[in-house]
């Protein structure tokens, strides 16, 4: 059996820009959701979860619910959330193509250990 060649994550990967009518186009996904679970009402470093579309119905008062799907880690585990604040970040890129990311800060209620 031939072994593989594994340098670096990946030998061939996408180029950062492709040019597609003459315009630089930067190769991102072109919309975001960050989520992150509020610690003491403040924003954390880091999201718990990033969405890779845009949620627009995530707005300040919505309440939704976040299922736990990480193994061994009490998978199952239904936790009711409410959104508290948002951040709209519109990135802009060289030519005419950018990026949007939503930054959604959430209250959790219930064991939210598994967020840790």
């Amino acid at each position: 059996m031939a072994r593989r060649h594994l340098s670096g994550r990946n030998a061939k990967q996408i180029p950062k820009i492709v040019e597609i009518a003459g315009q630089p186009i930067p190769v991102v996904k072109d919309a975001a959701t960050e989520i992150y679970v509020a610690e003491n009402g403040e924003w954390p470093r880091r999201p718990l979860t990033t969405l890779l579309v845009d949620m627009p119905w995530m707005e300040e008062g919505v309440d939704f619910e976040m299922l736990n799907l990480i193994p061994g880690n009490n998978m199952g585990a239904r936790i009711e959330a409410r959104v508290i604040e948002i951040k709209v970040i519109v990135e802009v890129h060289e030519g005419k193509y950018g990026q949007v990311r939503r930054k959604v800060l959430v209250e959790a209620e219930g064991d939210t250990s598994f967020f840790a």
